[in-house]
C-alpha cells in the first residue's frame, strides 16, 4: 500500500537481532474504517504480491536486499491503535523469480 492520503509513514526501525527493517505506517481518514480494514484483510494476498513487486523493483532498497535483510511493513489504525495489516518479506520471498 503506497504512502499517500490516509496513509502516513511514521517511522522506520532496524532490528539488528532479526536483521529486519520495519516501516510503521498509520492509516487515517478514508483508509481508517472497518469496511476498508475488512477489504484489506480480504485482499491481503493481492496486497502482498503488490508490495513484493514494489520491493523487488526498489532501487533505494537494492543494497539492503543484497545483504539479505528482512523487510516488514506494519499498518496501524489511528482510530483503534490496532495493526490492520502486517507484511513481512524475507530473502526467500524477494529473491524468487
Amino acid at each position: 500500500m503506497p504512502q499517500g492520503k490516509g496513509c502516513t509513514l511514521d517511522s522506520a526501525a532496524f532490528n539488528v537481532a532479526t536483521r529486519t527493517l520495519t516501516y510503521h505506517y498509520t492509516l487515517t481518514d478514508s483508509l481508517d474504517g472497518p469496511d476498508i480494514h475488512r477489504k484489506l484483510a480480504e485482499n491481503s494476498d493481492a496486497l502482498r504480491r503488490e508490495m513484493l513487486s514494489a520491493l523487488r523493483n526498489s532501487i533505494a532498497l537494492k543494497e539492503y536486499m543484497e545483504h539479505g535483510l528482512n523487510f516488514s511493513y506494519v499498518y496501524t489504525s489511528r482510530r483503534t491503535g490496532r495493526h490492520v495489516v502486517v507484511l513481512t518479506f524475507t530473502p526467500r520471498d524477494y529473491r524468487r523469480s
